[in-house]
């Protein structure tokens, strides 16, 4: 897992020249890759996607995991389920942790069915 930090102000200010509004959470574009990360600000992909998955979060995003699922059981059956769909690549895009999170929440502990 990477975590960054202090990236808010600076995603804010980004997303609202395309849009106001934004939550200022990294955007999850899954089927970008280090490079393409690179070339795209605020946006996070399955890195390194021959490789051990890599969950990059920002620090809201981290903060809001480790409230809503705030046992250590519920906490690592989310991040596995994530690196599911991600390899599974039927999660390809998602505007932040929080819908990736309730999609998780909201399909009881399922983000993409099987």
């Amino acid at each position: 897992m990477a975590v960054t930090n202090n990236i808010s102000d600076p995603a804010i200010s980004y997303f609202d020249k395309i849009e106001k509004g934004s939550s200022a959470t990294l955007v999850n574009i899954f089927p970008l890759n280090a490079h393409q990360c690179l070339e795209n600000p605020f946006c996070v992909g399955d890195v390194y996607p021959d490789k051990t998955f890599v969950h990059i979060l920002d620090e809201t995003a981290l903060k809001l995991l480790l409230t809503e699922l705030n046992t250590a059981t519920d906490f690592i059956g989310y991040l596995n389920e994530k690196e599911r769909v991600v390899r599974e690549r039927t999660l390809l895009v998602s505007a932040g942790e929080e819908e990736t999170l309730a999609a998780y929440i909201m399909g009881d502990k399922t983000i993409i069915s099987k």
